[in-house]
């Protein structure tokens, strides 16, 4: 299942300057763990249980406030989804910060390393 990111449905056409289209770019990329993964994904899921225990009281002082628990919730919920996948997408997800889509670039794994069997 660590591969199926990989399959015919994940790939998609990518043109250059000239017009040209290549068919082989994959939509995802799979990163390597790094030292400070565990750490990350443990603050993900305080700031989940903090922000899902205190969401009825943002919501009270303003709808803005509550909104911007919901956002914060969303943020780590991704967060931890792509830091226990190790699968992330080329263009980023939904209003998900590029800062922290760069951030798991930094740490990708070339395309030969990630299909080898260990």
């Amino acid at each position: 299942m660590k591969t199926k990111y990989r399959s015919e449905r994940h790939k998609e056409y990518v043109g250059d300057k000239h017009g040209n289209l290549y068919y082989n770019q994959l939509k995802y990329f799979e990163f390597h763990a790094y030292p400070g993964k565990g750490l990350h994904q443990l603050w993900t899921i305080v700031i989940i249980l903090l922000v899902l225990f205190r969401l009825d009281d943002l919501f009270a002082l303003s709808f803005l406030s509550g909104m911007g628990g919901v956002y914060v919730l969303y943020l780590a919920s991704v967060t931890l989804y792509l830091l226990t996948k190790r699968i992330c997408r080329y263009n980023g997800y939904f209003l998900y910060p590029a800062f922290m889509i760069r951030y798991f670039k930094k740490r990708r794994m070339s395309a030969e390393s990630s299909t080898q069997v260990a």
